[in-house]
Order: structure tokens, then sequence, then C-alpha cells
């Protein structure tokens, strides 16, 4: 009964208590609330309940309508207590989760690079030299220039036939056909040897080796004012003996790439037709840039324009032939053959004067 009555003494202050918040008025202070009736033990026996008196209710200051507030009974006082609209909620903040550690790059495989065969459009840009000084010969003079010589002996064929002296016999019967044509001739070579033959260092780049002797071929025929420059080859292709036939090139990047290229055609042309006039099916592999070659510097020395490679260049039109394969058994055969070569000097000097013939005086 002692807690029943300190319940309703409580309901009785907060409802005071409410209602002089509600006119603006002080909250009085609560009176201490009774000392709480020991319970005993649970050893003890409880007696049997009786009310214990309470204190008398203090009732705080206040007016007579809110004293009798104290009186209500305890479900009344329960009702009448204050209200209150709790605050919205606060926006539920979810966490947001850290990202997912990324699995670390894995490097893509290496693949071999693309090999783009050589283009027209891909080619480095030649600024050739401009042609200065250059007094051509009164009379058509051409310079025939056998291939090698000395210790450079080129390709040489299964059977011991090399390439500098089967070059050197075949501008020698080509040289005859010409002058007996009355047309002038001047060969950069007339033995096995170098043109270079001091060994000096003729282009200038501080080294003495194989550029040095084709340097000073192309100052020969520069020299002589000639008005066309052919230069004697054969060919081979280590590791593939089934190439065969003739293939003559010019170089577009020239100074003269138009008149090469047309002395270059005459060349092919005629140079077939000798091989199948000595009684040998030759195989045609047409006229081609000297870019194909891959040389140092993209071209061959005696008919590229002026480049890090090639101090002076050749200044009239001009042709390079390969003859024949030497690593090719057939072709090779034909080679050995004092008719073959007889007809091929024939060929050269055919194609040289054909081209003349189109050159004004």
């Amino acid at each position: 009964m002692g807690y029943l009555r300190a319940t309703k003494t409580l309901a009785a202050w907060l409802l005071t208590a409410t209602l002089i918040a509600c006119d603006g008025g002080p909250l009085p202070s609560p009176t201490a609330p009774p000392a709480p009736v020991p319970i005993p033990g649970p050893a003890t026996a409880l007696p049997p309940a009786t009310e214990v008196p309470g204190p008398p209710a203090t009732e705080p200051p206040a007016t007579a309508t809110r004293a009798a507030a104290g009186a209500l009974p305890p479900t009344l006082a329960v009702l009448l207590l204050p209200t209150f609209t709790p605050l919205p909620a606060p926006p539920l903040i979810l966490p947001i989760p850290a990202p997912a550690a990324m699995p670390p790059t894995r490097a893509l495989p290496a693949t071999e690079p693309t090999v783009v065969p050589p283009s027209r459009t891909a080619r480095p840009v030649a600024t050739p030299a401009p042609v200065r000084g250059y007094r051509r010969a009164a009379t058509p003079l051409v310079v025939l220039d056998p291939g090698h010589g000395g210790s450079e002996i080129g390709a040489v064929s299964a059977g011991g036939l090399t390439e500098k002296g089967v070059n050197l016999a075949i501008a020698l019967a080509a040289e005859a056909d010409l002058r007996a044509q009355g047309i002038a001739v001047l060969l950069t070579r007339r033995n096995d040897t170098q043109v270079n033959a001091a060994g000096g260092d003729v282009n200038g780049d501080g080294t003495r080796d194989v550029d040095d002797d084709l340097q000073a071929r192309v100052d020969l025929a520069n020299g002589a004012g000639a008005w066309v420059l052919v230069s004697i080859h054969n060919n081979a292709q280590p590791g593939d003996p089934a190439t065969r036939g003739t293939t003559t090139y010019y170089c577009s990047d020239g100074l003269n790439p138009a008149a090469s290229r047309a002395l270059a055609d005459t060349l092919d042309n005629r140079l077939l037709a000798a091989v199948r006039g000595a009684g040998y099916a030759g195989a045609d592999r047409g006229v081609r840039d000297d870019y194909e070659l891959r040389k140092p510097e993209g071209h061959l020395y005696l008919l590229g324009p002026h480049n890090k490679r090639i101090t002076r260049p050749s200044l009239m039109p001009g042709a390079l032939g390969e003859t024949l394969f030497l690593s090719n058994a057939a072709d090779a055969a034909q080679l050995a053959r004092p008719e073959m070569i007889a007809a091929l000097g024939a060929g050269y000097a055919a194609g040289i004067s054909a081209y003349l013939a189109t050159v004004a005086p």
C-alpha cells in the first residue's frame, strides 16, 4: 500500500508541474519522496500487509485549481499526464562501405611487333643535293661500272665462279659493242682491282671502307660528264637456290628519277631479250626501286641522293643491273658460257643506245 501511495503522490506532482508549465510559470521543486519501506529478505516471513501511513503530501505553491489535481484518482492522473509529440527521427544515414580493394592490375602479355613491309608512304624523305657545276660531255658518254673488284669478290657460285670476274667480262663486252656504234665509253675499272686503289678516305667520313671505293666510282662518272651511269652486277640469294632471273634497279629519290626509270626499263627489256636469244629461258624479276634493297640510308651508293652515307651523289641518270643469280645452278651455268657473256654485253649495249636515242643532244 506504501508503494501505491507514493505512486499517487508522484502522479499528482507530475500533473501539477505540467499545468504550471502550460501557464508559463516556474516549475516547483519536487518534495523528496518518502523513504521506501524496507522489504524483508526472503528468509523472513512476511507480516500481514498493513497500510503504512506516509507523510502528508505537501502541495507546491499554486492555485486551488492546480492543487486539486493531487486528489485525482490515479487512473485519471495518468491520463492527464502531458503528451509530447516526438521529434521526427533524423534521416537514416547509412555508412558508405569502403570500396573493395581492386585486384592488382595484370600486365598484358607482350606481343610480337607487327612487321610492316617497306612502302612508298613510309619512306624517309631524302634531301637531294643540288646539281651545281655539273657539265655533261658534249657528246654521249657512257660510264660502265663493273661491280666489286679486288678484295671485294661479291657473290660466288657453287662451282667457284666469282661475281667480280663475271661483271668485268660483261662490261668489257658491252664496251666493245657501244664503241662499235660510235658511243664513247669509260669503265670505272678494267682489271681485278678496286677503283680506290690507294685506299684513301675518299668520302671524308674518317674511315676507310667499301664506301670510299663506291664514292670513287661516282666521282669518276661525275668528273667525266657522263650522260648515263650503268653498274653491272650479278645476284645471289643465300639459302634459296631456287631464286633466279634478271632484275634492274633505279632510284626514285635520285636527282634524275624519271630518266633513271626510263633507262632501267629499256635495259631490262634488252637484257631479257639477250638472255632468251642466247637459248636460255630466263626469268623476269622486273624493274624495282633500290629502296627495296634496304641498303644503309635507304639507297644504293651509286644511284642514291645525298644523305648521311652518300657524300657526293651521282648527277646523271643511272641504273644497276642484276643480270642472273650465281646462287642458282641454272643461272650460274649460263654465266659460265662465253656465249652468254657476249649476249649479256650486247643486251646492255642495246639498252643504253636505245635510251640515248631518246635523249636530246
